[in-house]
């Protein structure tokens, strides 16, 4: 085929055959633990991550790619003192939540995750009819990690069926990472696709 046949077909194209990407800001972020009840690490400038005793919510904008097939998600942190790569998992969050109000015991003042007596545990990592995965962290150069995403957890995330991501370290070393109060250091989501 020639070059100008190639030419011809890609400006052919339509629109929604072209892949995209996009970056999704981080517009709420917490950490939580079963060892406390209380709330209000939403507004610190830190997320602490370690094993199951720590973990990080997080919640992004969507609407850049309202209507897109994810092809691939990339997750970015900015460390904040100790933040080695290391194993984690990644789960939608089935229950909406406030960030200035979740805790481990409730996702907002007087709401419970999923009924009496839950707790987060109770709509993460498969219960609550949410979807997980497994990823290895890298580094990223400059404080960063990157993080490949299972693109079906972020298409989960558009279909409405999942409010925010919640992070599980795997091997119990403490990371700290910078939330998004930090603006220039905030997790963000890097996003590839194509509109439907």
């Amino acid at each position: 085929m020639s070059v100008s046949k190639v030419f011809t077909l890609v400006l052919g194209m339509a629109p929604w055959a072209l892949p995209q990407s996009a970056v999704l800001e981080c517009i709420a972020d917490t950490w939580v633990s079963p060892k406390s009840v209380a709330a209000g690490a939403g507004s610190g400038r830190v997320l602490e991550l370690e094993g199951a005793d720590r973990l990080i919510l997080l919640n992004f904008r969507l609407s850049a790619i309202e209507g897109w097939r994810v092809t691939r998600a990339t997750l970015l942190l900015h460390r904040s003192g100790d933040g080695a790569p290391g194993r984690m998992g990644v789960s939608t969050i089935s229950t909406r939540w406030s960030e200035s109000e979740a805790a481990f015991p409730s996702p907002r003042t007087g709401m419970a995750w999923a009924g009496p007596a839950s707790d987060l545990r109770d709509v993460i990592f498969s219960r609550g009819n949410s979807r997980y995965s497994f990823f290895q962290s890298q580094d990223y150069g400059g404080g960063w990690l990157r993080a490949d995403v299972d693109p079906a957890l972020i298409e989960w995330l558009l279909a409405g069926k999942g409010f925010g991501l919640v992070l599980l370290g795997l091997d119990n070393r403490p990371r700290r990472f910078d939330s998004r109060e930090t603006v220039q250091y905030s997790p963000y989501l890097l996003v590839e696709g194509r509109a439907r």
